[in-house]
């Protein structure tokens, strides 16, 4: 194939894709997909967030269920302690002092290892030690239902710290797991959040209307010339909604797709406001 000849087959194949005729179908996904973009990228971003605070939420959750599983068991081991009357550590009063001497002082004095206990602090630790003995004995000739008796607060702890678990437990089952689907409430597309072109109520209205009015107006649909009506239609919504903020929305929109099937084909002659704006817009 010569280069001229290949230029004129390339050529034929671009046109004649562009002169191929959409079918309402093609019609339909173009707007759903040229008008919906937004709404389509800000449930992803809804999503996204979404999944992030569930993410965080479990996170807390389980950090929450950590720290109150800890606490159960440190109150069950206070528990076990107290029941089963584990004796107290004795205190040495011949142990070494609290305070002990520089080395060198202590090789002066002939005290190879440490100081030992002298004076007040000895007295203290012999009474300490004593005290300890008699409650150790005390408690090893009570039985259990005696013990915990005599301390009515590690039960209490114990049970609290339980039922803190188990509820913390409950919320943390109930929580979801990241993997649900997210309910995505559809756009409203309020003109002053700036955020979509159309609502995907209104798409759903585009994709009954375009099909229709380019059969109306005796047209061919293009990519192109659905994208010029969507902007034109978003223009005018705008424009209604910021000349006429009291009219209802969705009202508007239906009035606004009348008014431009009527002007685009001249038959109009009212003056209600979605006819004036369109044929400013036009």
């Amino acid at each position: 194939m010569k280069l001229s000849e290949s230029r004129y087959f390339f050529v034929s194949i671009n046109v004649s894709l562009l002169l191929s005729r959409l079918s309402d179908d093609d019609v339909v996904q173009l707007v759903q997909k040229l008008a919906g973009y937004e709404n389509a990228q800000i449930r992803k971003l809804i999503e996204r967030k979404e999944k992030l605070a569930r993410t965080a939420a479990r996170q807390a959750a389980t950090a929450e269920l950590d720290k109150a599983v800890q606490k159960e068991k440190d109150a069950y081991g206070l528990y076990n302690d107290i029941a089963w009357g584990k004796p107290l550590p004795q205190v040495d009063p011949e142990g070494p002092a609290r305070q002990q001497p520089p080395m060198h002082t202590r090789m002066r004095m002939g005290i190879i290892d440490y100081m030992p206990k002298i004076g007040w602090e000895r007295r203290k630790a012999e009474e300490e030690h004593k005290r300890i003995d008699d409650r150790n004995r005390k408690v090893a000739g009570m039985s259990e239902e005696q013990r915990l008796a005599e301390r009515p607060d590690v039960t209490e702890a114990l049970m609290r710290t339980r039922a803190r678990t188990i509820e913390l437990r409950r919320t943390y089952e109930g929580l979801p797991d990241g993997t649900d689907p997210v309910m995505v409430k559809a756009s409203e597309a309020p003109f002053e959040a700036n955020d979509v072109r159309f609502s995907d109520a209104e798409i759903e209205i585009l994709s009954g209307f375009m099909p229709s009015y380019f059969r109306t107006m005796r047209r061919r649909p293009s990519p192109r010339s659905i994208k010029s009506l969507l902007f034109k239609l978003q223009l005018a919504r705008l424009l209604m909604q910021l000349r006429f903020p009291d009219h209802p929305t969705e009202l508007q929109f239906d009035k606004l797709l009348q008014a431009f099937q009527q002007e685009t084909l001249g038959a109009s002659t009212d003056n209600e406001p979605p006819s004036l704006i369109v044929r400013q817009v036009i």
